[in-house]
């Protein structure tokens, strides 16, 4: 409540802000206090406007700040004996006290009992069915999607009063509007590219870009000129131009108004209801099905329509002509369960390119498992980017991870040339316990997807669930099968122990079976730490093993005491940072732990290290205090086209035989500044020659290659060396392992899975060292899908170092 008032120190409101866009919980706590600061507020304005409309009656000037007095009054008085210590006793106590029991004193302390009761009254009978229920803003997806601060924002992130959001170039956000009413909620859901918005008064206010709105009944939304639209039931769209969204100073603080002239409001109205403009509360204009309208400040509204002046409105007006029809396009593909049933009722997501921008689409798949997503422009591209979640009537079927898809342009059609595919996936059923086999509850378990050659992690937070009292749970609709060079995991996380990351097979794989899994999560240890700031709050980062470097940390924040020490405090096993509280420029210090004798202590190194060098962007997982970083691997891919002509520098891709290569995936690589990992943009798939032009490679990128079977090639900065030179690269197929006898278990144990992790022994490119964790299963104990090279590979606790050839397969573990 101190934070929804702003009356914390502001290092205070930074950690309070911290902690509430990573627990949901708090959010929405948070959410409500801002309400109920708003109503009183409101029920005070409306106080104070009656009593100065009554001759006589008008409150004085000093009414509030009196009132705030005698809180601060009481409080001093009313405070227990044993604190009174505490108390800094002038000479204004004995003033303090008569003042108390004075009639001045009664008469005050009469007023702001008379101001409560008023406040109550009003709070009761005009708002007593709202008290349980809260407007706010649920984000659903988000993509480039920062709140105020800068703060990237993410799915399950909730917004509430006078909080907003701003997209980035080429993101997007997908959000459920809830308002105070008791009818039907979510009021209506939004869709924003390019642009800000804030929530104010309940609702979402349009300060610059464009939203597209559908709505579940009628509503009223402001517009950024003061003037409000009436919504009925139908799906439109509202743009307010013109405001640079790509400024970094594009914010503009809620209470900050937007003067009439410096902005103009567009409004159509796509299918369902009209839409009424409204000034002072009274209809000025009424836009119709088909129809646009265009206002600036207090000027008249111009309506586009595809017939007469939309509902009738202004006698004597000519009829506007009807304007030109867009073309009709629209993305379609199919979807389809096992055996090549439809699948019926999947909810389908696409990213696409068009006009130079991303653009994002959704819909739910048809009786023959078919959809066509409307775009408002052509695609532009021959790839969209492509996943599908089953219908939840079939937890028996897995989702489709995120891939790229290609796709076939025919006259604003663009088909996916393959279906998206939900086959049978077995369910995770797995049981948390300590390191003492105790039954472990209230554990979150997210699943998520690693890339094991760029190191993103997708963390699936819609399917996370939490274990109940005998540490049971069960997570259904996980992917059957991955993309090449992906694999799953769970992330397991618990206030009192350790963050655990648990690899588990693809859902439809001879690895997976139905029998309940144990996963241990042991408790934190107890660690005291030296030689740190005296009486700080200081900020540890503890990185998750299991997880590619930079990606994943847990934070944890203690307060030193006056000798810089943190005795015997609670962290994990994994390493730890002391992070630096400058907000710009911030710096991690590695601690060196030491054993000395029973207790463990750890100290800071003598140097220390830039934060972006250990750790990438992160974003909190929600209910948890693990932050991972939460990409995959096509987030960032080319939205302009790339020409493809006799001018360009061509990449040629072939097998080993010399044959071209259809379908491959080419991304740009450069390096970022955490540990030179792997930052991807996907370019496209190679063409029916093989080729694809790498004209928009920038000198400072490599270049990848997926094959479609998994193949791998890679070039270190392609230079042109003439108008029109083709660049041949040769895709090397992956290699088989096969498990010795002497390393898979006795037939006699029930587990008859082996996990085995591949740590390659060379760089691919800068800083690209893949991991790859595979399973081997009775009755198949063959992996394969490992590119060529030398690993090490560490199975039951021993390493063994093998080399992984582009053809047939390798024992391991054989004499």
């Amino acid at each position: 409540r101190d934070f929804a008032d702003q009356d914390l120190h502001p290092e205070e409101l930074r950690l309070v802000d911290d902690h509430v866009h990573g627990c949901r919980t708090c959010s929405v706590e948070l959410a409500r206090a801002e309400h109920e600061v708003l109503r009183l507020r409101r029920a005070f304005e409306a106080i104070r406007s009656e009593e100065q409309s009554q001759p006589g009656g008008a409150l004085p000037a000093d009414f509030s700040v009196r009132v705030v007095e005698q809180l601060v009054l009481a409080d001093g008085a009313c405070m227990n004996p044993g604190d009174s210590a505490s108390i800094d006793e002038g000479p204004m106590a004995p003033a303090r006290s008569s003042f108390l029991v004075s009639p001045a004193g009664v008469l005050v302390a009469g007023l702001f009992a008379l101001f409560v009761l008023a406040v109550g009254m009003r709070v009761l009978v005009n708002d007593a069915a709202e008290l349980d229920q809260v407007a706010r803003l649920e984000i659903m997806y988000a993509d480039e999607v920062f709140g105020q601060g800068r703060r990237p924002l993410s799915g399950g992130d909730v917004l509430g009063e006078t909080q907003g959001l701003w997209v980035g170039r080429g993101g997007a956000a997908l959000m459920d509007w809830h308002d105070l009413s008791e009818r039907i909620q979510p009021a209506a859901s939004l869709e924003i590219h390019d642009g800000e918005l804030q929530f104010k008064d309940g609702a979402p206010l349009l300060m610059g870009g464009k939203v597209l709105v559908a709505t579940n009944r009628d509503v009223e939304v402001p517009m950024a000129d003061g003037s409000r639209l009436a919504l009925g039931v139908g799906e439109y769209s509202i743009a307010a131009i013109p405001v640079d969204m790509h400024d970094d100073q594009a914010f503009l603080p809620v209470d900050e108004s937007v003067l009439p002239g410096d902005i103009q409001l567009e409004v159509e109205v796509h299918s369902g209801e009209p839409a009424v403009v409204l000034r002072g509360g009274v209809s000025s204009q009424v836009i119709a099905v088909g129809s646009t309208g265009r206002y600036s400040g207090g000027g008249s509204v111009s309506i586009t329509a595809a017939g007469p002046a939309a509902g009738g409105q202004g006698e004597g007006r000519t009829p506007v002509p009807p304007a030109s029809e867009p073309p009709l396009a629209v993305i379609a593909g199919h979807v389809a369960g096992p055996n090549g049933q439809p699948g019926v009722g999947a909810r389908v997501w696409l990213q696409y390119a068009a006009s130079g921008t991303k653009h994002t689409g959704s819909q739910v798949t048809g009786a023959n498992g078919s959809f066509a997503v409307p775009t408002e422009e052509e695609c532009s591209s021959s790839f969209a980017i492509a996943l599908s979640l089953p219908s939840e009537l079939r937890p028996d079927l897995g989702m489709t991870a995120v891939d790229a898809v290609p796709v076939s342009l025919n006259n604003g059609l663009a088909q996916l040339q393959r279906s998206l595919d939900v086959g049978h996936s077995v369910a995770v059923i797995g049981r948390t316990v300590d390191e003492f086999h105790v039954p472990l509850s209230g554990v979150s378990v997210i699943p998520c997807i690693v890339d094991e050659l760029f190191g993103s992690v997708s963390a699936l937070t819609a399917m996370q669930t939490w274990s109940t009292a005998t540490g049971g749970f069960k997570v259904e609709q996980l992917p059957a099968v991955l993309p090449h060079h992906q694999r799953l995991v769970l992330a397991l996380s618990h206030a009192n122990h350790e963050a655990v990351i648990a690899p588990v097979p693809e859902r439809g794989s001879a690895a997976a079976h139905p029998d309940e899994v144990v996963f241990v999560v042991p408790s934190l240890r107890s660690v005291s730490f030296h030689g740190l700031p005296p009486n700080v709050v200081v900020t540890l980062l503890e990185e998750v093993p299991g997880l590619p470097l930079g990606s994943a940390a847990v934070r944890r924040t203690f307060t030193t005491t006056g000798a810089g020490v943190l005795p015997f405090v609670s962290v994990g096993r994994g390493a730890l940072w002391m992070r630096s509280d400058a907000a710009a420029n911030a710096r991690v210090t590695e601690m060196i732990m030491a054993q000395v004798g029973s207790f463990t202590i750890g100290y800071p190194a003598a140097t220390s290290s830039s934060y972006e060098q250990r750790f990438r962007h992160m974003q909190p997982l929600p209910g948890t205090d693990l932050k991972v970083v939460n990409s995959y691997r096509h987030q960032v891919f080319q939205v302009a086209p790339i020409a493809n002509v006799v001018e360009s520098q061509l990449l040629h891709v072939v097998d080993s035989f010399g044959q071209e290569v259809v379908h491959a995936q080419v991304f740009a690589i450069r390096q970022s500044v955490c540990f030179d990992q792997p930052d991807p943009r996907f370019l496209g798939f190679t063409g029916q020659d093989g080729q694809l032009s790498i004209d928009g490679v920038k000198p400072y990128e490599d270049v990848f290659v997926i094959g479609p079977d998994g193949g791998l090639a890679w070039l270190s900065r392609p230079a042109v060396n003439s108008a029109g030179s083709v660049v041949t690269t040769p895709l090397q197929p992956t290699g088989r392992v096969l498990l010795a006898p002497s390393l898979r278990p006795d037939p006699a144990y029930a587990d008859r899975v082996v996990t085995i992790t591949f740590r390659r022994s060379q760089e691919m490119l800068v800083g690209m060292t893949p991991e790859a964790v595979r399973f081997a299963a009775y009755g198949s104990w063959e992996v394969g899908g490992l590119p060529a090279g030398s690993y090490f590979a560490e199975v039951g606790g021993q390493t063994h170092q093998v080399v992984v050839p582009s053809t047939g397969f390798v024992v391991l573990g054989g004499q």
